[in-house]
């Protein structure tokens, strides 16, 4: 009987032992498409989906920061989810100020945010040969991070590669290399691979751990790792994607303004050793970020119109008035761009955000503002009077309200109210014009998709 309760006893403190140590961590790589389309308030959108799936550590790349580095995206992420203690940022190029930077924005580079505490960071630039149509620095960012709660580490390389197919090549060698020096155990690399569905070739490089001796794009570096010392039997990652759902594409990424997802650059890829793939999911399609963040989009655009025009006041312009390029299908004007291309106006020749229409706003304002309180604060006092008559002394006999009050005063205040609105509407209508011209783009937290793996550390 002592034995079976002992029996019983040891049981139960290894059940409740697996409940508190399930050796479970969720990853998750998402672009973050810099600074584009209000990323005030993409970021409340970004910072809900990495809440509802939990993740344990987040790999960003394309992320933008000030030019002192004293204020990344990732700082404001991580304000918005406090639960990630850690973080880490690593710039890579200054971007050319060609565009309007009012705040700055500057350096690009990639990153992460972490529940879990960081061991140890490494980084490494990928070399850019001068061939390359992209002239973009690229690195590998390594970290280790330990569980406490499982007194376990795991190792995530975080990458973003070039989209130059030949550059791509030399990419994929220099991780392959990396990979090989710090080992394959509990190791997870992600990020954007800039993956095409007919050119895949440094893709499986990485994930086998050498080129294809037959592949017709990487020839001059194929023969480098076909070495039989290259293929290792430890060495095999696996996509998490494909892993769970070898049937369907799981596309994450859409040339915009293109309908549709057409590729799967972001990818997580798992080594085969020390770590089980549970789950894998995509997430951020723009119908639920528009559905949740539509109308302050739009009010957006409105505000950026006006700070437009507020800068022209001041003198503070340059070549345009967007923070970044609009693509080649849309325009800039007024600090916003706009579907069709061919519209794009300098800032001293856009007439929707001229300083006279800014003054315009403030004295419509103020006259609507000053109607509004007197119009609606007597009918409070007269309500107030009504419902406590006791009021009706205070309000009229000893505030002197009685000759504001008068219904002369009421019918001039309200002609005024629905005049000050009928003459905006029509001032401002060549404004709400160019505001309805919204690319499908904006509509849209990111040009990519959220890929997340739940894993298990064996």
């Amino acid at each position: 009987m002592n034995s079976f309760c002992l029996f019983l006893a040891l049981l139960l403190v290894s059940i409740i032992k697996e409940s508190f140590t399930s050796n479970h961590v969720v990853v998750a790589t998402y672009n973050l498409w810099n600074i584009m389309y209000h990323w005030d308030v993409r970021k409340f959108y970004i910072a809900d989906m990495i809440r509802k799936v939990n993740a344990d550590i987040v790999g960003f790349q394309d992320v933008r920061a000030h030019n002192l580095l004293d204020r990344t995206q990732i700082d404001e992420l991580q304000f918005l989810l406090p639960q990630y203690k850690h973080k880490y940022y690593l710039p890579l190029e200054n971007v050319d100020q060609k565009y309007y930077q009012d705040d700055g924005w500057q350096w690009r580079g990639v990153g992460f945010m972490s529940k879990f505490k960081v061991s140890s960071v490494a980084s490494t630039n990928l070399s850019i040969p001068l061939y390359s149509n992209d002239q973009r620095q690229r690195a590998i960012l390594y970290s280790q991070f330990y569980i406490e709660q499982d007194e376990l580490e795991i190792n995530v390389i975080f990458v973003e590669l070039s989209f130059d197919k030949q550059t791509q090549c030399s990419n994929a060698y220099e991780v392959v290399k990396y990979i090989y020096s710090v080992g394959v155990e509990s190791l997870v690399v992600m990020g954007d691979f800039h993956v095409y569905e007919e050119f895949n070739i440094p893709l499986k490089a990485i994930a086998n751990g050498y080129f294809d001796e037959d592949n017709q794009y990487c020839k001059n570096i194929g023969s480098i790792f076909n070495q039989q010392q290259y293929r290792s039997h430890d060495y095999k990652f696996t996509d998490a994607w494909v892993h769970r759902f070898s049937l369907y594409p799981g596309f994450t990424y859409s040339n915009l303004p293109s309908t549709g997802f057409l590729s799967r650059p972001d990818r997580i890829l798992v080594s085969k050793v020390g770590i089980k793939i549970e789950s894998a999911m995509v997430l951020g399609k723009g119908e639920l970020y528009e559905h949740k963040r539509g109308s302050e989009i739009y009010w957006n655009r409105y505000w950026t119109v006006l700070n437009a025009a507020h800068n022209r006041d001041f003198g503070r312009e340059q070549n345009s008035t967007c923070l970044t390029d609009c693509g080649p299908h849309t325009s800039c004007r007024c600090g916003i761009c706009i579907k069709g291309a061919g519209r794009t106006c300098k800032p001293k020749e856009c007439m929707e955000c001229t300083p006279s229409k800014l003054f315009l706003f403030h004295l419509i304002m103020a006259v609507f503002g000053l109607t509004s309180f007197y119009f609606f604060g007597i009918i409070i006092v007269v309500i107030l009077s009504l419902v406590r008559p006791r009021w009706n002394r205070f309000f009229f006999n000893k505030l002197k309200l009685r000759r504001v009050a008068k219904c002369s005063y009421f019918g001039v205040s309200f002609c005024i109210i629905i005049f000050t609105i009928i003459y905006a509407t029509i001032q401002f209508d060549d404004v709400k014009r160019l505001v309805d011209l919204q690319p499908m783009d904006e509509l849209n937290p990111s040009s990519h998709l959220m890929v997340v793996a739940k894993l298990e550390l064996v």
